[in-house]
Order: structure tokens, then sequence, then C-alpha cells
């Protein structure tokens, strides 16, 4: 069912943007530092969005096309359905030498596994509320924009609803594997930063895609340009995700990964990592699913 969708996404946006250019820059990132009060200072402008008023117009029009295809629920088993992409045993590079806490850049080998091809969707995760096996976010709007990613769920939360649909959260390196392929890419897409490829870098009209990027959740798979090397939507922006490890030097976190639609200090490169309180919630943060 998502692959038609996707396939649906694809003709319109090549239809809507054929006469935008291609390959916004962005400046190079800046190292982070892997302490927690470093670290939460230099969040400043990447989360704390508020989503407010209607999508723009082409999100509008994603979103008519998949809302009634993405996200119902199994009938039979009343658990989500859900397309997940195989993602093959083998190597990948995975970290970086650009932060403190993304080195060193080793090799290492996963075994194979199958991962959500998009971020989980707010008629998705009501699915799960309406079979009592979700708690609604506090202020969650879930039946409204229902192809854009579910936000302001916890980590607790977002355990709770893979479970339910039969699977869990990646791991790190799952996460990592699946946004940059084999061949050690810094994007999904390959190199440079592209404000048109994932929604990133405007926080409240400022940033460098500030005159691209809407400054707030999209649907889903609305970016296909910007799929990683095995179709995965959305890995780089729209919203941070949810994994399952805990952060190395503060245990008490858990990791995110892949940056926002409201992050620009940060680029959202595939080996950028950050660590929030695991009740933490936000308008901007969200997550995905990978087979059990």
């Amino acid at each position: 069912m998502m692959k038609a969708t996707v396939n649906a996404v694809v003709t319109a946006l090549l239809l809507g943007n054929a006469a935008l250019s291609v390959g916004a820059q962005a400046g190079p990132a800046p190292a982070t530092a892997s302490g927690g009060a470093e670290r939460d200072a230099g969040m400043g402008r990447q989360s704390g969005v508020k989503i407010g008023g209607k999508p723009s117009p082409d999100s509008a029009e994603i979103e008519s096309m998949t809302n009634r295809r993405a996200v119902s629920p199994s009938r039979r088993s009343g658990r989500a359905q859900t397309d997940r992409v195989p993602i093959p045993a083998g190597p990948f590079l995975r970290g970086s030498r650009l932060a403190l806490d993304e080195r060193p850049v080793i090799k290492r080998n996963v075994a194979a596994f199958s991962i959500d091809r998009t971020e989980v969707t707010r008629g998705q995760y009501a699915a799960c509320v309406a079979a009592r096996r979700c708690s609604k976010p506090p202020g969650a709007e879930l039946d409204t924009d229902i192809a854009v990613p579910v936000t302001n769920v916890s980590w607790h939360d977002a355990r709770a609803f893979c479970a339910w649909a039969g699977g869990r959260l990646p791991s790190e390196e799952q996460w990592e594997k699946a946004a940059r392929g084999s061949d050690g890419r810094e994007f999904p897409w390959g190199a440079g930063a592209d404000c048109r490829k994932a929604n990133w870098g405007n926080f409240d009209g400022e940033g460098p895609c500030r005159s691209i990027n809407p400054g707030r959740p999209t649907p889903v798979a609305s970016r296909p340009e910007g799929a990683s090397p095995y179709g995965v939507m959305d890995l780089a922006g729209n919203v941070w995700e949810w994994v399952a490890g805990a952060y190395e030097d503060e245990p008490d976190r858990k990791i995110v990964r892949g940056g926002s639609c409201c992050s620009y200090f940060v680029e959202p490169r595939a080996a950028n990592r950050n660590a929030w309180a695991p009740d933490h919630r936000d308008a901007d943060l969200g997550f995905r699913c990978v087979g059990r």
C-alpha cells in the first residue's frame, strides 16, 4: 500500500517542482560537544517549534493523495498496516569526524532487518490509541493532517506503538545503515546539504532553508528525491526520531537521530546524534519502527 502511495507522491512532486532549481546550499555543520550541558545549550533552534496553521498548498496536495491510503489499521488484527523496507546484511561505515560524539569512523556489520519506509504518522498512531495500546500525546492532533508524522511522543510512547505494530525501535546502527547505505555517504542522498531534498533549516523564519521549507513537519514522503539508498524516506529532517539506545555519556538519556524541520545549527547528516530524557516531548520529535 505504501509503495503505491510513494509512487503517487513522486509523480505529484515531479509535476509540482519541475520549475524549481535544485541544490540550495548550506554551510558546513559545526562540531558539537558531547556533554549534556553543552548539548542543551546548542539545541536553541533545533527543537521546540510550535505547529500551527494549515499545511502549505504543496503539502495539502500530497496529503489529500495519501491520507486515506497509507495509514489504515488492519481490519483483522487491529494493528497498523506497515510498509517496511528490507535492509540487507553487511558492513557500513558508522560515525564521522565532525563531532566528538560521532567519533570514531568505524566499519560495522549489521544483520539483515526491515525498517518503516516513513515516519509513523498521526493516522497510524491514532489507530493504536483507538486499540487502547497507546496513550494520546498531550496536545496532539491525531484526526487532522493524518499523513504528517505524529509528534509530541515520548520514548516510551514510541516503544509502545512499535510493539503494537509488531516491531520495535531501531538500534542506532540499524537507523544509520538505513540512512547512509554501505558507501559511507554523509546524507541519505549522497554528499552536500540540500534544502530541497529534506525538510530542515527553518526555525521561526530563520535558517538556511527559510525560503524553501515551511518550518514545521510535512506529510511523510514529501521529498522522494531525498530517499536513502534503500528507498527509506525522511531520514534527514522532518522530525527527530527516537531510537532504542541510551547516550553513552549520560545513560539516562535516549538517542534521537535525523534532525528535523526546525534544525539549522546542525545539518541533518546521517551520523548526527542528539539525546533527550525518555519522557521528553516536542513538536518536531517522532519515530519509526523496525521489524522484530
